[in-house]
Order: structure tokens, then sequence, then C-alpha cells
């Protein structure tokens, strides 16, 4: 009796033991699966954000080489109203989906609804910064909580210093082009400006 007793011990130990281990080795499949769904997510996270910078930095560049434009930096300096036209349809070449693209030759003092674009408090901010940079950074502008379009201004390189000229180009916050939605096909993403709900571009 007591050799059995024993051994039904026994058997009971090691059924603990096997039942503990699998419950551990369970436990280390969840662990090391919820470690890789954590990479994967980092990883859609950090290609979308380069994606992001990549064409922050291409409008950019290309805002830039239109502000130094010969015909931008002649219309900057005559401001004659009959070429306009002629560069407004040059300068859609370089941004053929913006919702208005814009040479301004005065500094504002205050937010307006006049001119080629509404000009708020951010685009203020924004303009103000051509003073002393080459280009402003770029800058979500909101209109009644939403997202209205994505600022780029360049500043107009004159000779006379001190005249003032930018180009501004409004884009519309859809025109963000993310990674291929192939590639994250279970994935939810959004661009905000800001902590706030209501500094969200756009979703995908």
């Amino acid at each position: 009796l007591g050799s059995k007793f024993v051994s039904v011990l026994l058997l009971l130990v090691m059924l603990l033991g096997v039942s503990a281990a699998v419950v551990f080795i369970n436990t280390q499949a969840n662990t090391t699966q919820q470690n890789t769904q954590r990479e994967k997510s980092q990883q859609i996270v950090n290609a979308v954000i380069a994606s992001y910078q990549q064409q922050i930095k291409e409008w950019q560049q290309t805002a830039l080489s239109l502000a130094e434009l010969t015909e931008t930096k002649q219309l900057a300096n005559t401001k004659n109203i009959y070429d306009v036209d002629d560069w407004k349809n040059l300068a859609n070449r370089f941004f053929p989906s913006a919702k208005a693209i814009c040479l301004i030759t005065r500094e504002y003092d205050a937010p307006t609804n006049e001119g080629c674009l509404p000009i708020s408090y951010v685009s203020l901010k924004s303009l103000r910064q051509l003073t002393t940079q080459t280009q402003a950074d770029v800058a979500m502008i909101m209109q009644d909580g939403k997202a209205d379009h994505i600022l780029l201004a360049a500043r107009v390189p004159l000779d006379d210093k001190q005249q003032y000229a930018a180009v501004a180009i409004a884009l519309k916050p859809t025109d963000i082009q993310l990674i291929n939605p192939g590639l994250v096909p279970d994935a939810y993403i959004e661009i905000s400006q800001g902590d706030l709900p209501t500094g969200l571009l756009t979703t995908i």
C-alpha cells in the first residue's frame, strides 16, 4: 500500500509538473506572439513615418524650386497682374492637385480672408518664419474645426532685400500618400497634428 501510495503521489506530481510545463509553454508562446505583434506594429508605424517624412521633404523641395523659378522672381518684382494667370498655369505643373497656389508680395499684420488664400494665425506664423528661413515649417490649417489644407511656404529670393515675396501652396489633407495599404491590411493608421482629435489630417 505504501509503495502504491508513493507511486500515485509521484504520478500526480509528474502530471502536475507536465501541466505546469504546458501552461508555461503556452504563456511563453503567447508572450512571444504578443512581442512579435508589437514589433510588427512598430515596423508599420516606422514605415509610415519614414514615408510621410520623405513626402514632406519632396514637397518642400518642390516649393523651393517654384520660389526660385525665374518667372516667379520676375512676377514678384513687377507685380504685373496680366502675368498672374500664366504664372499659375506654370505653378500648377509643380503641384497639379493643389487647392491653391499663391504668390504673396506683401507682409500681413493680421488674419484676413482677402487674397488668394485665407490668412489665419497659423498661416501668419508660417509666413513670418520666412523672414529668417527660406522655408516655413509645414502646417495644417484648420477651418471650422476640420483640416482644410496643408500649407507649404517658401521665400522668393529677390535682389531688393526690402521687398517681400513668398509662394504659398495649399494641399488637400488627402494628398498625403502613405505606404501601400496592401502591406498593412489589418492596420488602422491616422496622421494628426498635435494631440487634439481636431488635428486629424487623414486616415488609412
